[in-house]
């Protein structure tokens, strides 16, 4: 006998599945989003979550039937997919591409058939305009319309007008559970997915940065602002090599690009001197699957103190000394005196007529972030802008 999972928003189901899950649907969804209940939890859970396809069919008395849910929030799951490359562009261009399909359907058809085709191009024009009420958006429409990427239908309904972030997604794996097509898989810890075989969870990009110490605080900051994400990223260990400066970090992009490595590839380098002049020594034209940044624009750097043959004067040290150390929070950059830790000028990076900075008391700094307070949100802000700013940077890579 068949078994069958959905996914739904708002209890309105979107996407289905016979006997499996897609490979999409694992990478989406991880086993720490899942919750389960039987008898009055399984009950209360469907009618927490809207799921109309029991009506009736379940009862408090169903104790041996487990609901087993994996639910997450609207803004997580844009943050997913945005992570594994979906934006509104690929969703245009997607369009695009079914409209185009049709298109040519509908050219060497009956006037019938064109008809038909011609009512298909305008639903999709409608759904990239946002016409389509929110209710209309099942899989019923992706299939009348023959349009089957499931990540792109997601993602056009997460941006639904009337979706909100607050709004709850669920995957309902409960007759995949009952009929015993994902016990296995459930029961491995290998993996965080729902299926773990990692050859089936599409494009986890690797974030390569220029040290040991970046990948602990951006690891850190991850966990603490957004722990539903941590599975949905990964970090290339650089600790063996004997150089993790960015002018190293350039090389080993180059030495990705000669290789054809077909990993989505995000490099982050420091918001400084010496990372502009590293990167006037890469490619112009590198794989669209490799991307090299530097750490975004803060305010706090705008004017901030350094010391120099000049004396201690405030200055904009955006692109001259923002190392990770001067994203972990202005509380943690202020020393025991109160003042902010001193930044000192360097070398000049002739390449790009700029001084590099650096923070003095580094050692101090990274002391202090050990200790920081996860429960205060508001002393993250930076780190959280980090991190947009990265997510950001994965929808277009």
């Amino acid at each position: 006998m068949s078994s069958y999972a959905s996914f739904y928003i708002n209890g309105q189901e979107l996407l289905h599945w016979r006997n499996e899950l897609s490979p999409m649907a694992t990478s989406l969804f991880t086993k720490n989003d899942i919750i389960r209940g039987q008898g009055k939890d399984g009950v209360r859970l469907i009618k927490q979550y809207g799921l109309s396809r029991y009506d009736n069919d379940y009862t408090e008395d169903d104790v041996d039937w487990e609901i087993a849910l994996a639910v997450i929030d609207v803004a997580t799951l844009k943050q997913r997919l945005s992570i594994y490359g979906y934006n509104a562009q690929l969703f245009n261009d997607s369009l695009d591409a079914h409209i185009g399909w049709l298109a040519e359907l509908s050219s060497g058809s009956s006037d019938e058939m064109k008809s038909y085709y011609e009512n298909d191009i305008k639903q999709i024009n409608d759904l990239r305009g946002g016409k389509i009420p929110l209710r209309d958006l099942s899989y019923r429409f992706f299939e009348k319309n023959d349009f089957y990427n499931e990540a792109v239908a997601i993602w056009g309904v997460l941006h639904h007008e009337d979706v909100k972030d607050s709004d709850m997604t669920v995957l309902d794996i409960s007759d995949l559970v009952e009929g015993g097509w994902l016990n296995d898989e459930l029961e491995n810890t290998d993996s965080d997915f729902l299926i773990p075989q990692d050859e089936l969870i599409p494009e986890i990009p690797i974030i390569l940065t220029e040290g040991i110490t970046d990948i602990g605080t951006l690891k850190k900051a991850l966990h603490v602002i957004y722990p539903k994400l941590e599975s949905n990223v990964r970090f290339l260990d650089t600790s063996f090599r004997p150089e993790t400066n960015a002018a190293a970090i350039v090389k080993m992009i180059k030495s990705f690009a000669a290789a054809g490595i077909n990993n989505r590839i995000l490099a982050i380098l420091d918001n400084d001197a010496a990372a502009s002049e590293a990167m006037t020594n890469l490619p112009r034209n590198l794989p669209n699957n490799i991307k090299v940044i530097q750490y975004p624009e803060l305010d706090l750097m705008k004017s901030y103190p350094t010391i120099g043959p000049q004396g201690e004067i405030n200055m904009n040290i955006n692109g001259l000394a923002g190392s990770i150390e001067m994203y972990m929070g202005k509380d943690i950059l202020t020393g025991n005196d109160g003042n902010l830790e001193l930044v000192q000028w360097g070398g000049y990076m002739n390449r790009v007529k700029k001084y590099q900075g650096s923070l003095i008391n580094k050692g101090a700094v990274g002391s202090r972030f050990k200790g920081k307070d996860a429960a205060d949100v508001n002393k993250w802000q930076d780190l959280r802008y980090l991190w947009d700013y990265i997510i950001e940077n994965l929808s277009t890579l």
